[in-house]
């Protein structure tokens, strides 16, 4: 008996086995008397480098590869399903009936799968444009009664067609200089725009097909089929979830901020540039970044800070850079807001638009940023969390102990807190980085944040003032070449938990961690970890090379190992005394979390006896309590 829902899944490991073949099949494409590769069709559509794809082109190739695998791990689970595998034999024959119905069902719903995925997923890579098709594709859509590997080229011929031409046309411009013979396509985008158009025609003429085919339906009755960890989800025909595109080359709702326009707050503002670049560094091929090889590239940060330090100015500037960089980088990417709009009256509910909300994190080819504003607000105390709540704190602490993603160097957590020890101490845990935003301190930040906000009415003579100093001179201002107007120095911690003598050996270190452990009881294994992270940030004291985010040859378009061996070549060394300050700074961090803790909880405690006497008092004035003696 099928359970109901029982999923099957069609994911990496899945189709890894048809890899092989599908790469026989699509560089070795016969078309007419010739055959071609499509690879090489891929890379004759940037009219700069027509030799070799670029990262674009490669993820276009890399999903219509992932599409054409995914078609055959679903005809083999059919055919196993039907019992196909074990009669065609008896039923080889285009006329046969048997052949007729079998190859339908099978050819028309693994096709109508694969192609929904390919152009659900190419829609993550472009804004979506109609392209216009001039050429009658309806000679060219699939065959149903034929073998699947027939089909499969069927379904692929629209593509060859249209790319072929393109490269034709791109050797004669390379052979014959001053050459205008058209092109197809003016680059990468306008092919895949055709491409989501070929596909959703191969889906459309699928469900068209469907009726000849109703009683093999049962088939798929009790079935879930996952599609690439879970990236797009079919129960029969109809699709129960799918990821949505992000928002690549649209307006994001919020107000742009740039580093130059923050006054303070130095040390959150390099970092944070630091690690949004370092992000744009990921290899969506590899499916990995080079800077997690020795670290610097945090998962979870954490602001702190009372209310107007800027903790919010400076997400905004998170998502400013990310959003400037991954669209002129052409990368998708999209910025995920966790707030009060995840909670559901019904049970179950808020879990479930939680999930939803993190989905696109699941996904190795878009860049994402995570922000939980108000983190406090958000969660509760474990002993006081109830339905909602506890929903989220349950998911927030796997999600941020990297339980529920796959750590690749592709996804940004932050948070922020008024309070932090109003936090459940788990999940304050789960942030390895922590900075203490303190906002404009100095008289300087005080009078650079006055310039900042009057800079138009000072512009057009409306503030008339003597500034009376060198606006600017004392912040940290971003170069166009992408320095820094201070030298950055990594300021030694101050704190009263540093040893007396400074260890030695590592060793020595572990024996300094014990103390410290004794002397503040909330620090774990877990500070351990952050201590080891966080002395790996300091090895990694650079910055990304401007011509790495903005000229694709320079870092983009090489092979993954160039690029890991380029982003080790940038890192500093570091020493036990490294360790030991970060030792100290997340110690202290933790002692000072716990001793806030501490005195709200006496200023509580103060406050409910005071209001009981006051209640009391009112109580006998009204004789509701006899006076005492």
């Amino acid at each position: 008996m099928t359970q109901a829902n029982a999923p099957i899944d069609i994911g990496p490991k899945q189709i890894e086995k048809h890899k092989r073949g599908m790469d026989e099949m699509l560089e070795g494409y016969l078309y007419g008397d010739s055959k071609y590769r499509l690879s090489d069709l891929m890379a004759a559509l940037d009219e700069d480098e027509p030799t070799h794809m670029n990262e674009l082109e490669a993820n276009v190739f890399n999903i219509i590869r992932e599409s054409a695998q995914i078609f055959k791990e679903v005809v083999s689970h059919l055919s196993e399903k039907t019992q196909w595998d074990k009669i065609r034999f008896k039923h080889g024959q285009l006329t046969d009936p048997v052949f007729q119905q079998y190859s339908a069902f099978i050819n028309g719903f693994a096709g109508y799968v694969a192609s929904t995925y390919a152009a659900n997923r190419l829609e993550f890579l472009v804004e979506k444009e109609e392209e216009k098709i001039d050429e009658d594709l309806s000679a060219h859509m699939p065959r149903l009664i034929v073998p699947s590997e027939l089909f499969l080229s069927d379904i692929l011929r629209p593509l060859y067609q249209a790319l072929i031409p393109q490269h034709k046309a791109m050797k004669k411009r390379k052979d014959k200089p001053g050459d205008t013979s058209p092109l197809r396509f003016s680059g990468p985008e306008g092919f895949i725009n055709y491409a989501i158009t070929v596909f959703r025609i191969n889906a459309e003429r699928a469900l068209e097909q469907r009726d000849k085919t109703k009683e093999f339906e049962k088939h798929l009755e009790g079935v879930q089929w996952r599609v690439m960890d879970d990236f797009i989800t079919f129960e029969g025909y109809n699709v129960t979830n799918q990821q949505m595109a992000p928002r690549k080359g649209k307006k994001l709702d919020f107000t742009p901020v740039s580093p130059n326009e923050i006054a303070g707050n130095e040390e959150a503002k390099h970092e944070i540039c630091r690690y949004v670049e370092r992000m744009l560094l990921y290899d969506s091929r590899e499916g990995k970044n080079p800077v997690l090889v020795l670290g610097g590239l945090p998962w979870t940060i954490l602001f702190d800070g009372i209310p107007g330090t800027g903790k919010t100015t400076t997400f905004r500037m998170a998502m400013t850079i990310l959003s400037e960089l991954a669209e002129r980088a052409g990368i998708p990417y999209e910025i995920i807001m966790i707030d009060q709009s995840v909670k559901d009256m019904y049970y179950g509910k808020t879990g479930q638009q939680l999930l939803t909300r993190l989905q696109p994190t699941h996904d190795p080819k878009t860049l994402s940023i995570v922000i939980a504003d108000d983190i406090d607000l958000l969660t509760s105390s474990r002993a006081d969390a109830q339905g909602a709540d506890n929903d989220i704190n349950n998911i927030l602490m796997q999600y941020f102990d990297g339980a529920l993603t796959v750590r690749r160097g592709n996804v940004l957590n932050f948070a922020a807190s008024n309070d932090p020890t109003r936090l459940d101490r788990a999940i304050r845990n789960r942030f390895g980085y922590r900075l203490e935003l303190k906002g404009p301190v100095t008289a300087e930040d005080m009078a650079d944040m006055i310039v900042l906000l009057n800079k138009r009415h000072m512009e057009r003579g409306i503030l008339v003032a003597d500034v009376g100093y060198t606006p600017f001179a004392t912040q940290d201002i971003r170069k166009e070449d992408g320095t820094w107007t201070l030298t950055e120095e990594i300021l030694p911690v101050e704190s009263d938990l540093l040893p007396k003598k400074m260890p030695r050996s590592i060793h020595e270190v572990g024996v300094y961690l014990a103390d410290l452990k004794k002397q503040v009881p909330s620090f774990s294994g877990r500070s351990v970890k952050a201590i080891v992270d966080n002395a790996h940030a300091r090895a990694a004291n650079w910055d990304v090379p401007r011509e790495w985010l903005f000229d694709p040859k320079s870092y983009r378009d090489r092979p993954y190992a160039e690029k890991e061996s380029m982003v080790i070549s940038l890192y500093k060394n570091i020493s036990i005394n490294a360790i030991v300050q970060e030792a100290a700074r997340i110690a202290d961090s933790e002692r000072r979390y716990t001793e806030a803790a501490l005195i709200e909880d006496a200023e509580r405690f103060a406050r409910d006896i005071d209001v009981r006497q006051r209640g009391a008092l009112i109580a006998v004035e009204k004789g509701i309590l006899p006076k005492e003696s």
